[in-house]
């Protein structure tokens, strides 16, 4: 596996959405960060950064889908995410989340957007 230049990081593996499990090799994959680039807070690591497909990405950026953030695991990296207005009760306690759905631009452009529509 390649580093990356800048962070040293291993590149992320492009072969599956980390978020519907749809292979690399049906679609071209894209990259999301998770803190969006116009925010202050964001980083390029591969911690603020999630492979998804462009259905996927499009229903992040639509607020369909809201990435709550990357963790380890047993089995590698997990990105959290739920998809509606309502996170799941059993979800991640917020206080871990990397970032809130109120404090994020993607799902405040999302909000708009349906306002705009009515």
């Amino acid at each position: 596996m390649k580093k990356r230049r800048k962070t040293g990081q291993l590149e992320l593996s492009r072969d599956i959405c980390e978020l519907c499990r749809i292979s690399g090799e049906l679609v071209r994959m894209h990259v999301h960060h998770i803190i969006p680039r116009c925010d202050r807070r964001c980083v390029n690591d591969n911690s603020n950064l999630a492979v998804v497909c462009p259905n996927c990405h499009d229903d992040v950026h639509s607020g369909r889908k809201t990435i709550v953030g990357v963790y380890g695991s047993t089995s590698g990296r997990r990105v959290l995410f739920y998809s509606g207005d309502i996170p799941p009760i059993d979800f991640l306690e917020r206080e871990y989340w990397h970032i809130l759905p109120e404090d994020n631009p993607h799902v405040l452009m999302g909000i708009a957007k349906k306002e705009n529509k009515k």
